[in-house]
């Protein structure tokens, strides 16, 4: 179902909101989304872990906010390693794979999309080769 807020991309198969962000209520709303439990973080955690990654995601201006590609991630993922220490950087990428699947969820994502997203997560990303991101198995 298409809602007001939202475009179609035929080609992705996907509905993703225009470019708008609330990171505080996608924050709140993932931490109380019942598979974003699953993420094996201390429930006292997760709330913080969900607004860092909100604040992380909306800081690739010019898409929309709850869109998933493996692009996205590899940004996230190196915004990650380059930002926090590692600690609190490890609760994040543990949380990373649960916040896909629930942008995939809000968004009506296939799971192809879903898949290569998920997989984004699982590879390094080379930036001493190359400046503009490269994704190295």
């Amino acid at each position: 179902m298409q809602t007001p807020e939202c475009v179609a991309l035929p080609c992705r198969g996907a509905r993703v909101p225009e470019p708008h962000c609330d990171t505080a209520g996608a924050a709140t709303t993932f931490a109380a989304w019942p598979d974003g439990q699953e993420t094996g973080l201390d429930s006292a955690d997760l709330p913080d872990v969900a607004a860092s990654l909100a604040e992380i995601w909306k800081g690739l201006t010019g898409v929309a906010f709850e869109s998933c590609s493996p692009h996205r991630v590899a940004y996230a993922i190196r915004y990650i390693h380059d930002d926090y220490q590692d600690s609190y950087g490890a609760l994040l990428l543990a949380a990373l794979p649960q916040w896909i699947r629930w942008l995939a969820e809000r968004t009506g994502a296939t799971a192809e999309m879903v898949d290569r997203a998920l997989q984004a997560v699982r590879v390094d990303v080379d930036l001493d080769a190359n400046p503009q991101v490269r994704l190295t198995e």
